[in-house]
C-alpha cells in the first residue's frame, strides 16, 4: 500500500529581459505614479530593468508600494524618495496603502 503522487504545473512565471518601449516612454515621461511590488524576485527584477533601461532618475519618484519590508529592501538601490510597506503581508494591507496613496494626491 501506498500514495501515488503526480506533480502539475500550475503556473509558471518567465522573468522579463527589458521593459517594454511604451513602459520606459512612460517611465521617461514621468506619467506614472507607483509600482506595486508583491515578492522579492519582481522587485529585483524590477530594479535591474530600470537599471538596464536607464531610467532611474523617473523610477525613484514613484510611489513604490511594497508587500513587505525584505521587498523594500530589494529597492533600496535605487533609493526611491516614497517608499511604502505594508503592516502586514495580505492584499487588504496593499490595497490599504493604495488607498492612502490616492489621498495623498487628491
Amino acid at each position: 500500500m501506498g500514495f501515488v503522487i503526480r506533480v502539475e504545473v500550475l503556473y509558471r512565471t518567465v522573468e522579463s529581459q527589458a521593459f517594454a518601449p511604451d513602459l520606459i516612454a512612460a517611465l521617461r515621461g514621468e506619467t506614472l505614479d507607483a509600482v506595486m511590488l508583491m515578492s522579492p524576485k519582481s522587485a529585483e527584477v524590477f530594479v535591474r530593468l530600470t537599471m538596464d533601461a536607464g531610467v532611474v532618475e523617473p523610477v525613484r519618484k514613484m510611489a513604490f508600494l511594497c508587500l513587505s519590508s525584505e521587498i523594500a529592501g530589494c529597492v533600496s538601490s535605487l533609493a526611491p524618495i516614497n517608499l511604502m510597506t505594508a503592516q502586514s503581508p495580505n492584499l487588504e494591507e496593499m490595497l490599504a496603502l493604495v488607498t492612502l496613496l490616492a489621498a495623498k494626491s487628491a
